[in-house]
């Protein structure tokens, strides 16, 4: 048997749990993600024809969920994490909960812990992109560069715009000296916001890095032209010229 089709029947008894005890839109979602990877899978289907049509949990799936993201964005993240943890057991199947218990224990450097969750999360719907993003800065902050650069690459897949994603992935290939798609994914940044200081300072930091300074000069200065104290424009600038040996120039932007 494979690792899948023992993922798929384990899912299937716990979806057959859940609308025994009366979580039907829980079983009915989890019949609906089985079907999604097999669309011929006959018990998912029979599972699901005997569900109510209207399809409604005993508990407040919604309201749960509410109630924790007002919890997470107000900043109550202790009582979050509490939260966050009781319902990524009381939702098996749901990786919500994960994706902020996830996000709460990478605020708190707690990045194995973090990683663990974000990583369940991801198997529980490889479609939620959210997830992929926060295990990306996840494996970042934790030195795992690699990790994070196939991370970043999966968010691109289901959204090539999001500048954001872009230029993490742009600054991650320039750590580990793939120069070429650094450039090219920083320029499709700026290409989408070409007023976006990130894409900017980025790019430029990438030519700085290729030796090509005066390229990487021309866009650090429209960052600092958008916003004079950009703290990491003005840092790449100061280096720039500090690497063309324009000591006295280079100190000033270092100053700032």
């Amino acid at each position: 048997m494979t690792d899948q089709q023992l993922s798929i029947d384990q899912a299937m008894a716990l979806a057959k749990k859940h609308a025994k005890n009366g979580q039907h839109a829980t079983a009915k979602d989890i019949y609906e993600r089985i079907l999604a990877q097999q669309p011929d899978h006959a018990g998912a289907r029979r599972g699901l024809k005997k569900l109510p049509r209207d399809a409604k949990d005993k508990n407040n799936f919604r309201q749960d969920m509410e109630r924790l993201t007002a919890l997470y964005e107000g900043g109550q993240d202790e009582e979050a994490l509490v939260v966050a943890t009781k319902l990524s057991r009381k939702y098996k199947t749901q990786p919500m909960p994960l994706n902020i218990r996830g996000a709460i224990l990478t605020k708190r450097d707690e990045l194995t812990d973090a990683i663990k969750a974000f990583k369940k999360a991801a198997e529980l719907d490889p479609r939620y992109l959210d997830v992929w993003n926060n295990l990306g800065m996840a494996y970042q902050l934790d030195g795992q560069t690699e990790a994070a650069l196939d991370c970043y690459r999966r968010v691109l897949t289901g959204n090539p715009d999001d500048v954001a994603n872009l230029c993490h992935t742009g600054r991650l290939y320039r750590a580990v000296g793939n120069m070429k798609s650094s450039i090219n994914v920083l320029e499709r940044a700026l290409s989408l916001a070409p007023d976006s200081i990130e894409a900017l300072c980025q790019l430029g930091a990438s030519y700085k890095q290729l030796g090509e300074e005066k390229s990487a000069l021309r866009l650090l200065r429209q960052a600092i032209d958008l916003d004079p104290n950009a703290v990491d424009a003005q840092r790449e600038f100061g280096e720039t010229l500090l690497q063309m040996k324009l000591y006295a120039a280079s100190l000033d932007h270092l100053n700032r």
